[in-house]
């Protein structure tokens, strides 16, 4: 089922869809719902709806956070943080819908900008949360 997901936030992020600014930030809240893989991390605050996304790996990948609705799993949205290991993490504000599901994960990739070149094998676990209301 996540395949299926990944597939269409792949589509979507290649065609540059579902982005939302992102700036350079100190971190997640204390006690937001993280999921934290090999060479990524990526945090949810339902309190703004931010994601969170930090690169946690210096092997010149960027750090893609990936989430969808859980009730609307074919359209993706993904925040990229390319600052690298050493760059901190990037928050990217969302206006999400209020009280649903999201489901999330971040990746790594090496190209931020080209999604013909994501790195297998580097996926944090597949997390869910709640929007809040």
């Amino acid at each position: 089922m996540f395949r299926k997901i990944f597939t269409v936030v792949a589509a979507a992020t290649l065609f540059g869809l579902a982005t939302a600014p992102a700036q350079a930030a100190s971190g997640p809240p204390s006690g937001a719902p993280c999921s934290v893989g090999s060479t990524s991390t990526i945090c949810f605050a339902a309190y703004g709806d931010h994601i969170w996304v930090k690169d946690t790996k210096a092997d010149g990948h960027a750090a893609v956070g990936l989430w969808v609705y859980s009730s609307d799993l074919a359209t993706g949205h993904y925040c990229a943080n390319t600052s690298g290991a050493k760059g901190g993490w990037k928050d990217c504000n969302y206006n999400m819908r209020e009280n649903v599901e999201i489901r999330f994960r971040s990746y790594s990739r090496a190209h931020a900008n080209d999604n013909e070149h994501w790195v297998s094998g580097t996926a944090s676990p597949l997390f869910y949360a709640n929007t809040g209301g």
